[in-house]
């Protein structure tokens, strides 16, 4: 599909070494937590938001969010908030890959937020250790279990980081197409107690579908 395509004439090592960097952090932290966003003007988007080169759509969480997008990339991220300035604002966010970079789906996810956030002292490198052998003290994975997402089968993994500000992330992945999708909704968990923000999230990720190829 067009990921895999993209790496045509480049080096896959590298775009390996890329996605294996973006998925050792939670993707808020990808999308602006912890970083900047993409460096791009935010796009001053109707509510519905089209991406034709990863092939979706999905209705942002609030109109008057703005969208950042890197794209078009071999790993295409897109995020939606309210305020990208702020590591704390509420955000729903896209990352697709190629499925390549993400072999066993939501358990390499797992695995990459495990890591991120593991304990200092392990008792063995991560590379000898399983995933449910991974220290982990500021993590809580509260869901991990199959799902539907856009019609398909996916994985659900919810989680919550102690944080400043503890925080909550919910993510559908899947498989499309040869690549992977990563759908996130995250905000502090104090925010994910106000039933008006869970349900823009729950529209978002009822919305996302996606697009049939063109003849």
């Amino acid at each position: 599909m067009f990921l895999i395509s993209s790496l045509k004439g480049k080096s896959v090592v590298a775009a390996l070494a890329l996605a294996a960097v973006l998925g050792c952090l939670p993707v808020q932290a990808v999308v602006g937590q912890d970083q900047k966003p993409p460096a791009k003007a935010p796009q001053a988007n109707p509510t519905d938001f089209t991406d034709d080169f990863a092939g979706f759509r999905f209705t942002k969480p609030d109109r008057a969010w703005s969208i950042y997008n890197n794209g078009p990339e071999a790993i295409h991220q897109i995020a939606c908030s309210a305020n990208e300035n702020d590591r704390w604002s509420p955000r729903f966010a896209i990352i697709v890959m190629p499925s390549i970079t993400m072999p066993d789906g939501m358990e390499t996810r797992l695995r990459q937020v495990k890591i991120s956030y593991a304990d200092p002292k392990q008792s063995q490198p991560f590379e000898k250790l399983e995933h449910q052998e991974i220290q982990a003290s500021r993590l809580h994975i509260t869901k991990f279990e199959k799902a539907s997402i856009a019609g398909r089968e996916a994985t659900l993994l919810t989680y919550d980081l102690d944080e400043e500000k503890p925080y909550r992330s919910v993510e559908y992945g899947l498989f499309f197409n040869d690549n992977f999708y990563l759908i996130q909704a995250a905000a502090p968990v104090s925010e994910w107690e106000k039933p008006e923000l869970v349900a823009m999230f729950e529209r978002a990720f009822k919305s996302f579908t996606f697009l049939k190829p063109k003849r």
